[in-house]
């Protein structure tokens, strides 16, 4: 363990306290501005931990072994003021989560600080930060909703473009509408009706009843 308070030290490690030291590498260092480091002697931040060990991960772990208690992660901001988490890669930032305080919105980015999701009130918005329903999509160009089942081979969605709206499927399979979980229509692959059943059917154009 060393002691000392020596800001001209060459390392920049400005340290009060090292424990563990090996090549000037301590396993645990506090600054005398307050920093704590763990496996450097420099932290950048309140808390840094660094390993430069090939082959092992950087885990910070949080555990609880009591039966009747929970570990937990708190990050508590000031008034109006955002929290979040973020991920980066070689310092570079590729996405984030983050607590809008302004919006009272948890939100989700991408690494260009786009906001892609945001969750408010119960809602989730995609492209939008303040949804009105429980999914609320906007993008500026052919917004698209795809669901696939890729046991069945099996697909649906839905697209606004810049002449028309659609449902409809990509693979070669009926689709089908049903009310009160009754089949109503069926529409082949082919675009013929293989079923339409109710009191009233009203067609429009050439459409031929075989």
């Amino acid at each position: 363990i060393d002691f000392f308070n020596d800001s001209t030290r060459s390392a920049g490690g400005y340290g009060l306290i090292q424990v563990g030291k090996t090549s000037n590498a301590p396993q645990l260092g506090i600054l005398a501005s307050g920093g704590v480091g763990i496996g450097t002697n420099n932290p950048s931040n309140q808390l840094h931990i660094f390993s430069s060990a090939g082959g092992v991960d950087t885990i910070l772990k949080i555990e609880c072994d009591a039966s009747n208690a929970s570990p937990s992660l708190l990050l508590d901001a000031a008034t109006d003021r955002d929290s979040g988490i973020q991920f980066r890669e070689n310092n570079s930032l590729k996405a984030q989560i983050y607590n809008d305080a302004s919006n009272d919105a948890l939100v989700l980015t991408d690494g260009a600080n786009s906001n892609l999701m945001h969750l408010k009130g119960g809602n989730v918005g995609i492209g939008t930060a303040s949804p009105g329903v429980s999914l609320d999509i906007n993008k500026s160009s052919d917004p698209t909703v795809y669901i696939t089942d890729t046991t069945a081979s099996r697909d649906l969605f839905m697209a606004v473009g810049s002449s028309s709206s659609v449902i409809g499927n990509i693979q070669s399979f009926p689709l089908t509408f049903r009310t009160n979980n009754t089949e109503r229509l069926s529409i082949g692959s082919d675009g013929g009706i293989v079923q339409a059943r109710g009191k009233y059917a009203r067609f429009s154009g050439n459409w031929e009843i075989l």
